[in-house]
This record gives structure tokens, C-alpha cells and sequence, in this order.
């Protein structure tokens, strides 16, 4: 009878340690629990005086006015139809610098919510009274990405061969023309 005590009692053992493995024997298991938002994560901007791009069905080539990418160095015109517009720089740097804009879309949160606000290559910032952020990862891409209203933003890139240098300073001096341009429309 010890023996057959002994056996029941480890199978038993042997019962409740399976059960606990498996994750409970029967019983409901928890909802999981919501997430919480993180305290770290950066608020997007509010747009306090939107801009409106207005009438972009001539496409981003002709809303970017020629004097603004003429006096970073990029010859006229652009090359591109639609939200899309490129210019190509053959000087020493073979520089390029590309726009898009987005007419329905806010860019801008989607910028922040990519996860990639971490680290001195993402740099919030005001141009033209407008919320933006600076990406420049590695020296070689520079995207500033300008919340125009909560529906409506642009992005200026530029490209370089080299990573000596500045190469956010054209996307920004594009940009101050660009929105000045789009404010007195």
C-alpha cells in the first residue's frame, strides 16, 4: 500500500508540475494587458499658422521657385513629375537634392512615429515658423521633413558622394524659400 501511495503521490507531483509548464490546468488566462504609451516618446508639433500647398496638380517642380535652388547651386529645372521634383549638382560634390510633397498626408507625424528619434541625426527644429525635424544618419542623406498643417507636409533630401562638409545646409536654405514662396500664394 506504501507503495501504491507513493506512485498516486508522484504522479500527482508530476500532474501539477506539467500543469504550471503548460501554462495552467483550466484556468482562464489573463487578458493581456494594454501598453502603455512611453513617457520618452517625442510629441509631434502642432502646426500653429498652416500653410497650404495649394494647387499641386502642375507637380513639385513648378511649385519650388527656381531662385531658391539656383542660389545652393543646382541647375533649372528639375526633373520630375508630380509630388516628386529632383535636381542634380555635377560640381566636385555631384550633389543632389530631391522634394516631395505631400498634399494629403502628414508626414511629419509619420516621421516621428518611425521610431528613429534617438540620437544627434534626428534634430527637431522650427524653419519658417513651421514644427520640422532633420534627419541626417550618415552624413551623406540630409531629409528635413516640414509639417505644413496636420494634412499637409513636404520633404527636401540631398545626396552627396562625399561626406565632408555640410550637407544639410541646402536642404534648409531650400526649405526657408520654399515655404516663404508658399505663404505668399
Amino acid at each position: 500500500m506504501v507503495i501504491l501511495v507513493r506512485t498516486e503521490a508522484r504522479r500527482l507531483v508530476a500532474a501539477v508540475v506539467l500543469c504550471a509548464v503548460v501554462g495552467g490546468c483550466g484556468a482562464e488566462p489573463e487578458p493581456p494587458r494594454p501598453v502603455q504609451p512611453s513617457s520618452t516618446a517625442p510629441v509631434v508639433p502642432v502646426v500653429d499658422r498652416p500653410v497650404r500647398l495649394g494647387d499641386v496638380s502642375k507637380g513639385a517642380c513648378a511649385v519650388v521657385p527656381a531662385h531658391a535652388v539656383q542660389a545652393v547651386g543646382f541647375e533649372e529645372p528639375g526633373l520630375g513629375d508630380g509630388p516628386r521634383c529632383g535636381w542634380r549638382r555635377t560640381s566636385f560634390d555631384a550633389k543632389t537634392l530631391e522634394i516631395v510633397l505631400y498634399p494629403d498626408r502628414d508626414i511629419l507625424r509619420e516621421v516621428y512615429a518611425s521610431g528613429k528619434q534617438v540620437g544627434p541625426e534626428f534634430i527637431p527644429m522650427m524653419k519658417a515658423d513651421l514644427p520640422a525635424v532633420v534627419e541626417a544618419p550618415d552624413g551623406v542623406h540630409c531629409t528635413l521633413t516640414i509639417g505644413l498643417s496636420d494634412r499637409q507636409g513636404i520633404q527636401l533630401t540631398t545626396t552627396k558622394l562625399s561626406r565632408d562638409g555640410d550637407n544639410c545646409s541646402t536642404v534648409l536654405e531650400v526649405a526657408e524659400a520654399l515655404v516663404v514662396t508658399l505663404r505668399g500664394r
